[in-house]
């Protein structure tokens, strides 16, 4: 007997034992594992230099260019803005210039920047020394690109989007954009719950649906919470809604999850947006890319739980007969998609 007593005392040490061993693992993992997350992000990424490599040259073209794109569709875009962000974008070409060859994305800002020359133009603005240094940058273009014509800004009609019953899912995604001019009109919160519903529908890790979407409705958390997120502009006062998506690390476990709340966030909020497109509703999508100081400020402004991940804020609202969007040139399926 007290051999089989001291053989159960044994076992229950080592379950206890290796239970303490996980934990105690688990607990200098989790810290380890993001500490890694950020030598390779403060190594690669263009945190420390926009320039460091010929991705990073190509990242900042684009979110340049894109910004340029962006203002040029605004209701009234003031003449000669975001000179500063011009200027950044030329010099960034011409860097490109010298260390590559001018790409596809180079081209589609050349073609963005003469927008905003010609925008300019039609007010009585000339850029004489941006003029120049455009020409310089255009004979460098390799004539397989000299044709291209993406980017810039468009007008569009309402009834080319929204099509009457139910639009097939190929036209939701191609008629969808980011729209930034919209109606006094309401929003029924109907359509927002149906909207919702569908989202219920997106995958989340072993289905343990970790998504909240919070409707904005009081003004004073809208506008606190707004002000947190970094495109400080007017036009986001005019959508009728404003939904707030976000996840919780409670649903997960272990640090190989750590992005977890991030991943199951991202496609439940895709969802809700092409949902809403679906039955009528512009939308666009604010990014909550936010220094811990922010994230504390925006749980406090929305009471959140502190287990809370904020994921992305979305303006909804009616759309006006005629919009103006960005075009957003996308990427081909070749420079994206690469079999193994």
């Amino acid at each position: 007997m007290k051999d089989k007593s001291m053989t159960n005392l044994l076992s229950r040490i080592r379950v206890q034992l290796g239970d303490t061993y996980r934990l105690v693992k688990e607990n200098l993992q989790v810290p380890l594992d993001f500490l890694y997350d950020a030598a390779i992000y403060s190594r690669w990424s263009g945190t420390f230099s926009w320039s460091r490599t010929q991705r990073t040259l190509q990242a900042y073209i684009i979110r340049m260019y894109h910004g340029i794109e962006v203002g040029l569709s605004y209701p009234d875009p003031k003449p000669g803005f975001g000179m500063k962000t011009v200027n950044r974008l030329v010099s960034a070409l011409e860097k490109y210039a010298k260390k590559y060859q001018l790409d596809f994305f180079c081209k589609i800002a050349l073609n963005v920047l003469q927008s905003y020359v010609e925008f300019n133009h039609k007010l009585g603005i000339e850029f004489e020394n941006l003029n120049r240094r455009l020409q310089a940058l255009h004979k460098q273009v390799p004539a397989a690109l000299q044709g291209e014509t993406g980017g810039g800004y468009i007008n569009i009609k309402s009834t080319d989007i929204f099509l009457p019953g139910e639009p097939g899912f190929a036209h939701v995604i191609a008629t969808r954009h980011s729209f930034r001019q919209y109606t006094s009109a309401p929003v029924d919160m109907a359509i927002i719950e149906k909207a919702v519903q569908m989202a219920i529908q997106s995958p989340s890790a072993c289905n343990r649906q970790p998504v909240r979407v919070h409707v904005l409705q009081d003004k004073v958390v809208r506008d606190k919470i707004l002000k947190l997120q970094n495109n400080q502009r007017g036009w986001r006062d005019q959508p009728d809604k404003m939904l707030l998506v976000t996840s919780s690390v409670e649903f997960y476990r272990e640090s190989r999850e750590r992005y977890a709340p991030f991943i199951d966030g991202g496609l439940f909020a895709m969802t809700l947006v092409w949902a809403l497109h679906a039955q009528g509703v512009g939308t666009c999508c604010l990014n909550l890319n936010l220094d811990r100081a922010g994230i504390r400020r925006l749980k406090k402004a929305a009471g959140l739980h502190q287990a809370d991940v904020p994921i992305m804020l979305i303006a909804a609202g009616m759309l006006p007969e005629e919009n103006t969007v960005a075009v957003s040139t996308r990427r081909s399926v070749d420079q994206v998609m690469r079999i193994l």
